[in-house]
């Protein structure tokens, strides 16, 4: 899953709090959260798409190891 924050989520201590919980809900449910800043959507695309990539590959590879 990938998640993007707005500045909100950076300057509000409670917004920041909840992305957190809803991240380790989502982890205990077996989704893997990937979460970016929306501003660098514009800035670094090609740094965010080589992290998706990269967090693809590995759990392509982990997955095959478990047999899953």
């Amino acid at each position: 899953m990938i998640e993007l924050d707005g500045a909100q989520h950076l300057s509000d201590a409670e917004a920041y709090r909840r992305d957190r919980r809803k991240d380790a809900l989502l982890q205990q449910h077996g989704y893997f959260v990937l979460r970016f800043l929306a501003d660098d959507i514009a800035q670094r695309l090609d740094q965010i798409l080589d992290a998706i990539l990269a967090a693809l590959v590995h759990r392509g590879r982990s997955r095959s190891r478990d047999g899953v």
